[in-house]
């Protein structure tokens, strides 16, 4: 397999073609340089899934989005903070949301599109732990909603509900991505779009490499559709800002996409969000 990734055509003239042997280049990188070489223990701890698999996946995704669209993602790994909630004023110095990992899209206002949460050690999260990740996240990817909608605020509506906003969690022995989106004015619907195995042993490549390829492609993908969308939200906003000093009448886009987070006390921690237009 390691000469399968050195001898990829990446030297071919096709543009297109290029980007994606570069791509499954970095992807088959995760298994021959780290997973299948026995340099990194996904089991040792959830900093060594992270290394291992989880950050070269989002960097695999952000470096091939810049070269295909020339669109600047930069992947920021480790404890990074939310910018979403400090814009919107929900972050707190004692409270700060810290995502494993995030991409950012550093040329439209450095939106973010993509967080990471990793549930423990690779096959040992425990119910509990998996259960608050996943609502964390969910309170993060309605901040980005919020966000977004403030940010874009002469944008219409019909502009931001293409838009989706990708949460990729990793615990147990696989990996889910979730996507975030308002269909409906004042509805906010999250739905798991990918499923993957997580690569961990070489005696399991041939059920973990396609499996992982595929969704990663994926992810790509859908990563790929909302950097377009976010692109025609920021040139919808900027031509709702000329009607609007124009003196004719435009309703701000947070008037209709301002979800109500709410946090529910008592033993089981989770987040409730609500149309607040």
């Amino acid at each position: 397999m390691e000469m399968l990734v050195v001898d990829l055509p990446v030297n071919i003239q096709d543009r297109s073609l290029k980007n994606k042997a570069i791509f499954i280049q970095d992807i088959f990188r995760i298994f021959t340089e780290n997973i299948y070489a026995d340099t990194v223990d996904v089991t040792e701890s959830e900093a060594c899934w992270n290394d291992g698999v989880m950050w070269p996946l989002m960097k695999a995704c952000s470096r091939y989005i810049r070269l295909n669209k020339g669109t600047k993602v930069s992947f920021i790994p480790g404890e990074a903070p939310l910018k979403a909630m400090t814009n919107i004023g929900a972050a707190t110095s004692t409270a700060p949301y810290l995502a494993d990992g995030i991409l950012r899209v550093a040329d439209v206002d450095d939106a973010e599109i993509c967080l990471l949460e990793t549930s423990n050690t690779f096959d040992e999260a425990k119910k509990a732990k998996v259960s608050f990740d996943h609502h964390k996240a969910m309170f993060a990817l309605l901040l980005m909603v919020r966000n977004t909608a403030q940010e874009y605020q002469y944008a219409g509506y019909e502009d931001i509900k293409e838009m989706k906003f990708y949460f990729i969690h990793a615990h147990g022995n696989t990996i889910r991505v979730w996507s975030m989106s308002t269909p409906e004015e004042d509805v906010y619907i999250m739905t798991k779009e990918i499923r993957m195995p997580a690569p961990n042993k070489f005696s399991k490549k041939a059920e973990q490499l396609f499996d992982f390829l595929e969704g990663s492609w994926k992810l790509m993908l859908m990563l790929n559709q909302s950097i377009d969308a976010l692109l025609k939200i920021r040139e919808a906003h900027e031509d709702g800002l000329q009607r609007v000093r124009k003196k004719e009448k435009v309703t701000p886009l947070p008037h209709v996409v301002n979800p109500v987070i709410q946090k529910n006390g008592g033993e089981k921690t989770g987040f409730l969000a609500m149309g607040g237009g």
